[in-house]
């Protein structure tokens, strides 16, 4: 998204409309309003604002507004895009150590699903991969 017409002196016609926000995203300012980069791109894609769902940006980065890669979701969809937690034991997102084992599990619309027990993280990483996709097919099948 580029400027059509200069906003400001410092701003000329054609440079990337907006600043980074602290976690990545886009923010441009609309006269006294500021909005997020992604929600303006969908209103002006769509004609509407989203309610009742998020704009996921479907790579995770939240600064790449291109209409490919954007979609409404559910905050639960859009939370699966996230990386592992910064407290992660073992920094595979879904993937924790329990009792001897590394257990991999993911939520799924308020619901754990287990993956299974493993002796190695990579290992357990594989199966949630797995799992996620599966998971994934099922999801889209379901609502064809």
């Amino acid at each position: 998204m580029r400027w059509k017409v200069s906003p400001t002196k410092s701003v000329p016609a054609g440079t990337i409309a907006g600043s980074e926000h602290d976690k990545g995203y886009l923010r441009v300012r609309v006269g006294t309003k500021i909005y997020y980069a992604h929600r303006l791109i969908w209103k002006w894609m769509t004609g509407e604002w989203p309610t009742g769902q998020v704009i996921d940006h479907i790579n995770g980065n939240p600064a790449d507004n291109r209409w490919t890669n954007l979609r409404l979701a559910t905050p639960s969809q859009n939370q699966h895009n996230r990386g592992a937690n910064r407290k992660s034991q073992t920094g595979q997102k879904g993937v924790d150590k329990f009792r001897n084992k590394f257990r991999a599990r993911v939520m799924v619309d308020g619901k754990y699903h287990l993956a299974g027990y493993f002796d190695t993280v990579e290992m357990a990483a594989e199966a949630l991969d797995v799992m996620r996709h599966r998971l994934i097919a099922d999801y889209i099948g379901g609502n064809q």
